[in-house]
């Protein structure tokens, strides 16, 4: 991998892109959740219908949560799918994506993978099939001497916006090829029309975008400080590191910029996530867990400061007091008690009417076997409010993994 990419990777780690949603159709407009983006190929999204994913061969399923059901989705008979050895048949499987982010709209699976020739947006069926080629994404940057690194998405009512970071590419050596970043860009992607256009030029470094509404984008950038153009160098990661966070609104009707949260009251370190109409984030400090409300203006604590995930405005997922990863009710003001013990867990997506979570189960270190048992797991956040009985969490996949 590139050596800027793996420096550009380790800033978006160090922002913690929130991706989390809303328990109701009315929480989710006008601000839109921000898409996830899964470099290892484990895209997934939620429909009104179920749940879409891919499984740890990386094979395209569908969880469905109205009539019940989960299968892979593939159309071929006595297709084999991963498991298929002659590598060329393997490629005929529907079920094999590659793709790297995936959301559902006007009753189409879309989604993104990467290959030599840049970014591309592919549209299926609901039932996922049908495949059909929209565009690649940043096609007008992209040339011999140039390439594109996209890192954060959001999608509203059809329109898919992207941050992307335009570089130069320098060849070191035959087999060495040093990228350079040359300007940053935010781009619209309209679905309907299939054309891209870009709204905004060179807005700070280290751009997440966390939501959308009819009229601004909502992101973060890093500013105060000038980092070496060699991400090599090795101050490059300290001065990163001592960056601050600013949230900004860009607004799309006449290109201004607003600074919505600035330095001088919280110092903002790290956006945890978004839910209806409120930034969680942590200060410079990491104590505790702050809201900001967009319509409001007002900052409040919200919860501790290990949080890592958002679930709603009442539950969070947040480091307990034995330093693992549970469920933080914050009107009670404790952890729910008993809430997957002994497990590390881990939100994957959030949908209207629950969230899929990840758990991972690992054996004691005796002697030299070791075994990774992961579940994943369908919740409703009533569930939750209801005190989170066994028969309110659906376990619909899991596998082992051993050395």
């Amino acid at each position: 991998m590139r050596k800027f990419r793996i420096m550009a990777f380790i800033l978006t780690v160090l922002l913690l892109l929130g991706t989390v949603g809303c328990s109701k159709e009315a929480e989710r407009s006008p601000w839109v959740q921000p898409l996830r983006w899964t470099p290892g190929r484990r895209a997934s999204t939620f429909s009104d219908e179920g749940y879409y994913y891919h499984d740890h061969k990386g094979q395209l399923c569908f969880l469905d949560l109205k009539n019940g059901g989960n299968v892979i989705l593939c159309s071929k008979v006595a297709c084999l799918h991963w498991d298929e050895p002659d590598i060329f048949k393997r490629r005929e499987c529907e079920a094999i994506t590659g793709a790297s982010s995936m959301f559902f709209w006007d009753n189409s699976l879309y989604y993104i993978t990467q290959d030599v020739y840049g970014y591309q947006l592919y549209r299926r069926a609901a039932d996922g099939t049908a495949e059909e080629h929209i565009m690649t994404l940043g096609k007008d940057y992209i040339s011999k001497d140039t390439s594109m690194d996209i890192w954060s998405l959001a999608l509203a009512e059809g329109i898919l916006y992207y941050y992307g970071q335009v570089c130069d590419d320098i060849q070191i050596s035959q087999n060495e090829i040093h990228s350079q970043l040359s300007y940053e860009v935010i781009c619209r992607v309209d679905l309907r029309a299939r054309k891209e256009t870009e709204i905004v030029r060179d807005i700070g470094g280290g751009v997440d975008i966390h939501a959308v509404r009819n009229d601004a984008v909502l992101y973060t950038c890093i500013e105060g400080v000038e980092l070496p153009e060699d991400v090599t160098d090795p101050s490059y990661l300290e001065k990163l590191l001592s960056a601050k966070v600013w949230l900004k609104q860009w607004n799309l009707q006449d290109g201004s910029t607003d600074i919505l949260l600035e330095k001088v009251k919280k110092e903002m370190n790290a956006v945890v996530g978004y839910y209806n109409g409120k930034i969680y984030y942590n200060d410079a400090n990491f104590d505790p867990l702050w809201s900001y409300d967009l319509k409001t203006g007002k900052i409040a604590e919200a919860g501790p400061a290990q949080t890592i995930d958002v679930l709603s405005e009442r539950y969070l997922i947040a480091y307990n007091e034995e330093n693992l990863k549970s469920i933080y009710d914050v009107q009670a003001g404790t952890f729910i008690e008993n809430a997957f013990p002994d497990t590390d867990l881990k939100v994957e997506n959030v949908g209207r009417y629950g969230f899929i979570l990840r758990r991972l189960y690992y054996t004691p270190e005796e002697g030299a076997s070791w075994q990774q048992k992961t579940v994943y797991s369908f919740v409703t956040i009533d569930a939750l409010a209801d005190g989170l009985q066994k028969t309110d969490v659906l376990d619909f996949y899991t596998y082992l993994l051993e050395q």
